[in-house]
């Protein structure tokens, strides 16, 4: 098994990690934004270089071969920096949308091998937004290092250095403002990455909200609360202006400050320069020069802060993604995890401990299930039924005790193995918004078409497919919407078969359908269920009591376990059952208005 890469949670050694595959390619682009920026702040000193030999040749007679050098290195620097600039987009662009790329799938990987516990606690949209925000912030830092934080460094330093080159004391000048601005932006630097990540963080929760009223729009219309929902969006776009509100002024009172030491360093190098020049330290060429670098470092320092808030907020915003996926995984390999072996597919529960937090759902349970065996779990609700299958796929790692297939305890075995070997349908089937096809494939993806239309066909599904317009290649919508009840869970149905795992959890595998569907998909089920190790929970007790055993859980233990006749025929929990839904129930063959529904359900 491959080794699972660890991220960091820290923006700039995250985006080291992902551009390690597009060295070549960052390393150019650096190379030649530097270049690029260099020879376009020297463009001063041939200014200089000009108005001195230009000056030399009018007055005293100068070399006009030395002008015509000047006057040609112009040109010559301008179109330089311009192509270097264009060779940093071109290799630039490669690094760019290579570690976005890269990115998203480390950060999609990472995600994916979360809990289920995590994400439950967790917004589906939050968590996109997340991955979006880290991967796009990615992107902007990079864009805005190569193409506006760097270029302004290298302009500062290259100012810097001609105006020491020029006069010791005018570069001293420039030298102190460089060093009074900077602490200052830098300060406020990280003020905005802290203001950005918070809104960011604000913004990731307002998408998730709005997904989770959008995935839930049938709810809101049918207790007519639009209105209420409309209400409570309105209430997060303000908090979510306030945020960026706040990251906002911070940006802005950062480019006040830096445009109050602009007028104070304008004026003095200007002073200083006409001075030098008035008293004969300066040439013309000189003074022109010093004009111009002041006009440079004077854009330099009124866009520092906005490259730097740039940078500040792409920084909060990877951040932000980061740490809200970049967190521990509670349900991890085993050191040395081995593949589960199974060869006759029993499993065992051993003084079995499990809670969520400080409710106690197993205390000391045990269960076993010999090879083969199928399995009917009922119970009242919060018995335990749906946690038992939930620490058996190890979403929950359980607290104490063992759970052991085939002798292997499953905190051993990799979780990969672990989940191939079972197969589950449970009742919300889990469907994506793909063609039939692919959902039903996705229990073997080797499958071939005549394998998946077989499996639909046992699974009763074949027919109201091919009677769809685009038949298995028909999309179901986000989470099979397109299709009844009844039709997704045929579908679940068919991907378990298809997977043909030696374990089969049935998670009221039939609840969704009317009874002459449930009547075929029964005896689907009982081929399905040959040789295979079966657990079925169940609410509706007529669809497990043809099964080999039934156990009955109450407040987290076993406190009956049988066959459906044995159980009947003595005073307990199962036969309470059994006669609440037999009196409480009429069976469904005596309900014509619901086959009619049914039938008209089925034929849309």
């Amino acid at each position: 098994m491959p080794t699972q890469k660890t991220i960091s949670k820290d923006p700039l050694q995250f985006l080291i990690e992902v551009s390690r595959p597009y060295s070549i390619w960052a390393w150019a682009a650096i190379a030649c934004s530097i270049a690029a920026q260099t020879l376009s702040t020297s463009v001063a000193y041939i200014f200089r270089g000009v108005v001195d030999s230009a000056t030399q040749f009018s007055e005293s007679g100068g070399s006009m071969s030395v002008l015509l050098a000047w006057v040609i290195a112009y040109p010559v620097f301008v179109a330089g920096s311009e192509f270097l600039y264009r060779a940093s987009g071109f290799t630039g662009m490669r690094w760019v949308t290579g570690l976005k790329m890269t990115a998203y799938s480390r950060l999609f990987e990472y995600l994916s091998r979360h809990s289920f516990a995590f994400f439950s606690r967790r917004f589906a949209g939050s968590l996109g937004s997340s991955i979006n925000n880290a991967t796009n912030g990615l992107g902007a830092l990079i864009e805005s290092l190569l193409w506006n934080s760097m270029p302004t460094l290298i302009a500062a330093i290259v100012t810097v250095i001609l105006a020491l080159t020029t006069n010791v004391y005018l570069g001293l000048v420039f030298l102190f403002w460089l060093m009074l601005i900077i602490p200052v932006n830098l300060t406020y630097a990280r003020r905005l990455a802290d203001a950005s990540e918070a809104s960011a963080s604000n913004m990731s929760k307002l998408r998730g909200f709005t997904v989770d009223i959008i995935s839930n729009v049938a709810a809101v219309h049918s207790f007519a609360r639009r209105m209420f929902e409309v209400k409570n969006i309105e209430e997060a776009t303000a908090e979510q202006r306030r945020y960026a509100l706040k990251s906002w002024v911070t940006s802005e009172i950062l480019l006040l400050i830096n445009s109050i030491f602009l007028a104070f360093f304008a004026a003095s190098v200007v002073g200083i320069s006409f001075y030098f020049w008035r008293e004969g330290v300066f040439t013309l060429g000189e003074f022109v020069m010093t004009l111009t670098l002041t006009g440079n470092i004077a854009w330099v320092l009124l866009f520092i802060g906005s490259a730097l808030n740039t940078l500040a907020t792409n920084i909060g915003e990877v951040r932000n993604g980061l740490s809200d996926i970049i967190v521990p995984h509670e349900i991890t390999n085993a050191s040395g995890a081995k593949p589960l072996a199974v060869s006759k597919g029993e499993i065992e529960l051993s003084s079995v401990r499990f809670g969520y937090e400080a409710n106690v759902i197993f205390n000391e349970f045990s269960l076993k299930v010999p090879p083969g065996e199928r399995v009917g779990i009922v119970g009242p609700s919060g018995s335990g039924k749906t946690t038992l299958v939930s620490i058996l796929l190890r979403q929950h790692d359980v607290q104490g005790g063992a759970i052991m297939i085939d002798g292997q305890d499953i905190q051993t075995v990799t979780l990969e193995s672990l989940r191939e070997a079972i197969a589950m349908v449970p009742q919300d089937p889990y469907l994506f918004h793909r063609t039939i096809k692919e959902n039903i494939r996705y229990g073997r993806a080797n499958a071939s078409d005549m394998e998946v239309e077989e499996a639909a066909k046992k699974a009763q599904a074949d027919e109201f497919i091919r009677a769809l317009p685009r038949g298995y290649d028909t999309l179901v919508g986000e989470r099979g919407v397109k299709l009844s009840g009844g039709q997704r869970q045929r579908i679940a149905i068919a991907r378990a078969i298809l997977k043909a795992a030696p374990i089969l959890v049935l998670d009221e595998a039939t609840s969704s359908l009317d009874s002459e569907s449930e009547s075929e998909i029964q005896k689907a089920l009982q081929e399905l269920m040959k040789g295979k190790t079966v657990l079925a929970i169940a609410h509706r007790l007529s669809t497990i009591r043809a099964m080999d055993r039934i156990v009955v859980l109450e407040g987290g233990k076993v406190v009956e376990d049988g066959t459906h006749e044995s159980l009947l025929k003595k005073p307990g929990t199962y036969a309470r059952l059994w006669t609440h839904q037999a009196g409480g129930f009429l069976p469904e063959e005596e309900k014509p208005e619901e086959r009619e529904e049914t039938a008209v359900e089925e034929k849309n």
